[in-house]
């Protein structure tokens, strides 16, 4: 039985449980939510929960303290359920076959699928990062986001991304034949930073409060503002954000 937590609780507990807690306490300021979030600790080895946010209640009419894996499941779009096991195969498969054990705190696997509330089915990305991991990558206890995207686009790509975190390269659409390198992307090549500001725009964050969370000034989010349009030639922030989101970048 999962307990329940919500975003100020679930922290400290992904904290306890992560070997490198200086990272994952900076990792976990840049959560990028681009809309309403549940998250969850999942147990590999047992298939449990171990931390379900109070959200989901509001997200998807669950109690939080009985939430399973087989729930998620159940909720998610019949024509996406094939989808949702082959994401998350690969995204295990490459961390193991592809990234270093050392660096597989680095990269979070993103993919998106449909689920049902109440009344209907919503496009969601689902992000998710490992907490613990064995000698050979593979992943024991993970934390999910998952934010309804609704709002910004409603078909689902069918790409599953790992981001790579801290200047760490990410690829794209693995699980193909024919993965991305970043810079492969048919996206501009936005830099870091930009992709930072791009988050946070995402969120609807205005440009003061982005400037505070990235300790930069407000004319310096102004600049990456600018270049962001500039390079995506001149497209609103919302096609800006949609097609990061179709591409799988953001």
């Amino acid at each position: 039985m999962a307990g329940t937590d919500n975003k100020s609780t679930i922290y400290p507990y992904i904290r306890d449980l992560h070997p490198d807690k200086e990272f994952i306490s900076t990792f976990l300021t840049q959560v990028y939510s681009p809309g309403p979030i549940f998250q969850c600790i999942l147990d590999y080895r047992t298939n449990t929960y171990l931390r379900v946010s109070d959200s989901i209640s509001t997200i998807l009419g669950e109690d939080p303290l009985d939430f399973t894996p087989d729930d998620l499941f159940n909720r998610i779009h019949p024509r996406d359920r094939n989808h949702f096991r082959r994401s998350k195969e690969s995204g295990q498969l490459f961390l193991m076959n592809r990234i270093c054990r050392d660096e597989v705190q680095f990269y979070k696997i993103a993919f998106q699928y449909r689920l049902k509330n109440s009344s209907e089915y919503k496009l969601f990305l689902h992000q998710e990062m490992a907490i613990e991991w064995n000698r050979e990558g593979a992943i024991l206890r993970s934390f999910k986001i998952v934010s309804d995207i609704n709002h910004i686009c409603s078909s689902n790509n069918r790409n599953v991304s790992l981001i790579g975190l801290a200047g760490k390269p990410s690829y794209y659409g693995i699980g193909s034949r024919a993965y991305k390198e970043e810079s492969d992307s048919d996206l501009p090549e936005f830099t870091r930073r930009e992709k930072e500001v791009l988050r946070y725009l995402a969120e609807g964050f205005s440009t003061e409060k982005i400037a505070k969370h990235l300790s930069i000034s407000e004319g310096t989010v102004r600049t990456h503002r600018r270049n962001i349009m500039a390079k995506a030639k001149n497209k609103n922030t919302i096609q800006i954000v949609a097609m990061a989101l179709q591409e799988g970048v953001i």
